[in-house]
Protein backbone atom coordinates (compact mmCIF):
# COMPACT_ATOMS: atom_id res chain seq x y z
CA UNK A 1 0.00 0.00 0.00
CA UNK A 2 0.99 3.62 -0.60
CA UNK A 3 1.23 4.12 3.26
CA UNK A 4 3.25 1.61 3.91
CA UNK A 5 5.69 2.65 1.00
CA UNK A 6 6.16 6.15 2.36
CA UNK A 7 7.19 4.68 6.20
CA UNK A 8 9.63 2.28 4.59
CA UNK A 9 11.39 4.94 2.61
CA UNK A 10 11.29 6.96 5.43
CA UNK A 11 12.80 4.05 7.99
CA UNK A 12 15.59 3.37 5.03
CA UNK A 13 16.36 7.23 4.56
CA UNK A 14 17.32 7.20 8.71
CA UNK A 15 18.70 4.68 8.35
CA UNK A 16 21.47 5.58 6.09
CA UNK A 17 21.51 9.16 7.71
CA UNK A 18 22.31 7.43 11.08
CA UNK A 19 25.28 5.61 9.59
CA UNK A 20 26.50 8.78 8.37
CA UNK A 21 26.07 11.07 11.40
CA UNK A 22 29.03 13.15 11.74
CA UNK A 23 29.19 16.06 14.11
CA UNK A 24 25.66 18.24 14.21
CA UNK A 25 25.98 21.38 11.22
CA UNK A 26 23.25 22.96 13.16
CA UNK A 27 21.92 24.74 16.49
CA UNK A 28 19.53 23.20 18.14
CA UNK A 29 15.87 25.06 17.13
CA UNK A 30 13.05 25.83 19.89
CA UNK A 31 9.92 25.52 17.57
CA UNK A 32 9.24 22.59 15.72
CA UNK A 33 6.15 21.83 13.45
CA UNK A 34 5.22 18.20 12.24
CA UNK A 35 3.13 17.59 9.41
CA UNK A 36 2.18 13.34 9.64
CA UNK A 37 2.69 12.21 6.26
CA UNK A 38 0.66 8.71 7.03
CA UNK A 39 -0.23 6.39 9.87
CA UNK A 40 -0.39 2.76 10.21
CA UNK A 41 -2.57 1.95 13.05
CA UNK A 42 -3.35 -1.95 14.02
CA UNK A 43 -6.83 -2.12 15.24
CA UNK A 44 -7.25 -3.39 18.70
CA UNK A 45 -9.36 -6.73 19.47
CA UNK A 46 -12.43 -6.46 18.27
CA UNK A 47 -15.76 -7.70 20.39
CA UNK A 48 -16.85 -11.39 20.07
CA UNK A 49 -13.86 -11.85 16.88
CA UNK A 50 -11.73 -14.35 17.98
CA UNK A 51 -9.13 -15.90 16.72
CA UNK A 52 -8.95 -13.11 14.37
CA UNK A 53 -5.60 -11.13 13.08
CA UNK A 54 -6.10 -7.51 13.67
CA UNK A 55 -6.14 -5.28 10.54
CA UNK A 56 -3.73 -2.86 9.74
CA UNK A 57 -5.16 0.12 8.58
CA UNK A 58 -3.22 3.13 6.95
CA UNK A 59 -4.40 7.09 6.39
CA UNK A 60 -2.49 9.80 5.00
CA UNK A 61 -1.75 13.32 5.60
CA UNK A 62 -3.83 12.71 8.91
CA UNK A 63 -1.73 15.03 11.55
CA UNK A 64 -0.37 18.70 12.72
CA UNK A 65 1.77 18.51 15.61
CA UNK A 66 3.71 21.74 17.96
CA UNK A 67 6.56 20.49 19.81
CA UNK A 68 8.81 23.31 21.95
CA UNK A 69 12.10 22.09 22.93
CA UNK A 70 12.83 24.56 26.05
CA UNK A 71 16.45 22.58 26.36
CA UNK A 72 18.37 20.25 23.87
CA UNK A 73 17.45 17.13 25.86
CA UNK A 74 13.54 18.09 26.87
CA UNK A 75 10.52 19.19 24.99
CA UNK A 76 6.36 19.59 25.48
CA UNK A 77 4.21 18.50 22.32
CA UNK A 78 0.65 18.83 21.14
CA UNK A 79 -1.06 18.35 17.98
CA UNK A 80 -4.60 16.98 16.30
CA UNK A 81 -5.01 13.87 14.57
CA UNK A 82 -7.63 12.22 11.97
CA UNK A 83 -7.91 8.12 11.56
CA UNK A 84 -9.84 6.76 8.88
CA UNK A 85 -10.86 2.98 9.54
CA UNK A 86 -13.17 1.13 7.11
CA UNK A 87 -13.07 -2.76 6.82
CA UNK A 88 -15.40 -5.74 6.33
CA UNK A 89 -16.22 -9.28 7.85
CA UNK A 90 -17.10 -11.01 5.04
CA UNK A 91 -17.68 -14.34 6.98
CA UNK A 92 -19.58 -12.97 9.48
CA UNK A 93 -19.80 -12.66 13.48
CA UNK A 94 -21.60 -13.72 15.72
CA UNK A 95 -25.65 -13.54 14.83
CA UNK A 96 -23.79 -11.88 11.62
CA UNK A 97 -23.56 -13.31 8.45
CA UNK A 98 -21.51 -10.54 7.50
CA UNK A 99 -20.08 -7.05 8.86
CA UNK A 100 -19.02 -3.42 7.63
CA UNK A 101 -17.44 -1.30 9.60
CA UNK A 102 -16.53 2.67 9.18
CA UNK A 103 -15.39 4.62 11.48
CA UNK A 104 -13.71 8.33 11.81
CA UNK A 105 -11.40 9.31 14.58
CA UNK A 106 -10.76 13.11 15.92
CA UNK A 107 -7.86 12.93 18.45
CA UNK A 108 -6.33 15.54 20.18
CA UNK A 109 -2.82 14.87 22.27
CA UNK A 110 -0.53 16.36 24.92
CA UNK A 111 2.87 15.03 25.99
CA UNK A 112 6.40 15.25 26.75
CA UNK A 113 9.47 14.08 24.83
CA UNK A 114 12.62 13.19 25.70
CA UNK A 115 15.62 13.99 22.78
CA UNK A 116 19.21 12.99 21.86
CA UNK A 117 20.98 14.20 19.23
CA UNK A 118 23.24 11.58 17.23
CA UNK A 119 25.32 13.96 15.08
CA UNK A 120 22.80 14.83 12.26
CA UNK A 121 20.26 12.03 13.61
CA UNK A 122 18.13 12.67 16.77
CA UNK A 123 16.47 9.64 18.43
CA UNK A 124 13.58 10.47 20.57
CA UNK A 125 11.29 9.36 23.15
CA UNK A 126 7.79 9.86 25.52
CA UNK A 127 4.64 9.85 26.39
CA UNK A 128 1.49 10.90 25.03
CA UNK A 129 -2.40 11.84 26.46
CA UNK A 130 -4.76 11.04 23.93
CA UNK A 131 -8.66 12.60 24.05
CA UNK A 132 -10.32 10.42 21.12
CA UNK A 133 -13.94 11.30 19.48
CA UNK A 134 -15.15 8.52 17.76
CA UNK A 135 -18.07 8.55 14.61
CA UNK A 136 -18.98 4.67 14.05
CA UNK A 137 -21.33 3.08 11.48
CA UNK A 138 -21.82 -0.64 11.07
CA UNK A 139 -23.87 -2.02 8.70
CA UNK A 140 -24.77 -6.29 8.98
CA UNK A 141 -26.92 -9.21 7.91
CA UNK A 142 -28.37 -10.61 10.70
CA UNK A 143 -28.30 -14.41 11.09
CA UNK A 144 -31.12 -15.67 12.85
CA UNK A 145 -33.40 -13.20 10.63
CA UNK A 146 -32.77 -14.09 6.99
CA UNK A 147 -32.76 -10.63 5.13
CA UNK A 148 -33.00 -8.76 8.33
CA UNK A 149 -30.31 -5.46 8.08
CA UNK A 150 -29.14 -4.11 11.20
CA UNK A 151 -27.18 -0.55 11.23
CA UNK A 152 -25.56 1.22 13.98
CA UNK A 153 -24.72 4.89 14.37
CA UNK A 154 -23.27 6.24 16.78
CA UNK A 155 -20.54 8.41 18.65
CA UNK A 156 -18.12 7.93 21.59
CA UNK A 157 -15.37 9.85 23.70
CA UNK A 158 -12.33 8.06 24.64
CA UNK A 159 -9.46 8.89 27.10
CA UNK A 160 -6.37 7.08 27.15
CA UNK A 161 -2.38 7.43 26.35
CA UNK A 162 0.69 5.76 24.10
CA UNK A 163 4.14 5.80 24.53
CA UNK A 164 6.45 6.50 21.57
CA UNK A 165 10.28 6.26 20.08
CA UNK A 166 11.42 7.79 17.11
CA UNK A 167 14.15 9.15 14.65
CA UNK A 168 14.14 12.03 12.79
CA UNK A 169 17.81 12.97 10.38
CA UNK A 170 17.65 16.37 9.67
CA UNK A 171 17.92 17.30 5.98
CA UNK A 172 19.25 21.08 6.75
CA UNK A 173 19.04 23.21 10.22
CA UNK A 174 15.27 23.73 9.67
CA UNK A 175 13.52 20.43 7.83
CA UNK A 176 14.03 17.02 9.14
CA UNK A 177 12.02 13.46 8.08
CA UNK A 178 11.27 11.28 11.20
CA UNK A 179 9.83 8.07 11.99
CA UNK A 180 7.87 7.11 14.90
CA UNK A 181 5.91 4.16 16.53
CA UNK A 182 4.67 2.97 20.11
CA UNK A 183 1.92 0.96 21.43
CA UNK A 184 -1.60 3.38 23.01
CA UNK A 185 -4.29 2.18 25.19
CA UNK A 186 -7.66 4.13 25.23
CA UNK A 187 -10.94 3.55 27.46
CA UNK A 188 -14.56 4.58 26.41
CA UNK A 189 -15.66 7.27 28.73
CA UNK A 190 -19.29 6.00 28.30
CA UNK A 191 -22.29 4.18 26.44
CA UNK A 192 -21.97 4.84 22.97
CA UNK A 193 -24.17 8.33 22.02
CA UNK A 194 -27.03 7.10 19.23
CA UNK A 195 -28.24 4.34 17.81
CA UNK A 196 -26.37 1.09 18.94
CA UNK A 197 -27.45 -2.28 20.72
CA UNK A 198 -24.06 -3.84 19.18
CA UNK A 199 -21.35 -2.47 18.93
CA UNK A 200 -17.87 -4.58 17.55
CA UNK A 201 -15.19 -2.06 19.30
CA UNK A 202 -14.60 -2.61 23.16
CA UNK A 203 -14.58 -0.31 25.98
CA UNK A 204 -11.30 -0.87 26.09
CA UNK A 205 -8.71 -0.19 23.48
CA UNK A 206 -4.79 -1.48 23.19
CA UNK A 207 -2.93 -1.09 19.53
CA UNK A 208 -0.10 0.20 17.97
CA UNK A 209 0.35 2.73 15.63
CA UNK A 210 3.96 4.22 13.20
CA UNK A 211 3.77 7.45 11.56
CA UNK A 212 6.16 9.20 9.24
CA UNK A 213 6.52 12.91 9.34
CA UNK A 214 8.39 16.08 7.95
CA UNK A 215 8.96 18.62 10.42
CA UNK A 216 10.02 21.98 10.81
CA UNK A 217 12.46 23.99 12.54
CA UNK A 218 13.15 27.89 13.59
CA UNK A 219 14.58 29.88 15.75
CA UNK A 220 17.91 28.74 17.20
CA UNK A 221 18.43 27.96 20.61
CA UNK A 222 20.23 30.27 23.22
CA UNK A 223 23.64 28.93 23.74
CA UNK A 224 24.64 28.62 27.52
CA UNK A 225 27.71 29.78 29.41
CA UNK A 226 29.61 26.89 30.60
CA UNK A 227 32.47 29.05 32.02
CA UNK A 228 32.89 28.10 35.91
CA UNK A 229 31.07 30.28 38.08
CA UNK A 230 33.55 33.06 40.44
Amino acid sequence: MRIQSVLLTTFLILFAGTLLAQKPLYRPQVHEIDFQLGELHQLPQLNTVENMATPVMATPLNGIWYKYHFTVNHAVRAGINYRNTNFSLPNGIDNFESYDVKRRDYEAMLGYQYSAPLGRATFYTGVDALLTRSHSQENGVQSDLPGTLYAADYTQMRLGGKGFVGLKLYLSPHVSLGLEAGPYFQRALSAPNGDASYTIFNTDEFGFRSSALLSFHFKQMKKRCTCPRH
